[in-house]
């Protein structure tokens, strides 16, 4: 993280990047298999971009 953070933005940070990656190794293993449908995979995409957005938002770098 290049921005100076609190302690509390910094747990928020890593927060929203867990979250992040639980959702995105969600969305893989559905590819993976078949487990959920195209539109329950879009909703976990959309909530990703929600957190990537806010992880920007807070520290100003991307999540991937």
């Amino acid at each position: 993280m290049t921005n100076l953070l609190t302690q509390e933005q910094e747990a928020e940070a890593d927060r929203l990047a867990g979250a992040h990656a639980t959702l995105r190794d969600r969305a893989v293993a559905a590819g993976y298999g078949n487990n959920l449908s195209d539109e329950d995979v879009a909703e976990l995409r959309t909530e990703m971009a929600v957190l990537s957005s806010q992880y920007f938002d807070l520290t100003g770098e991307a999540l991937e």
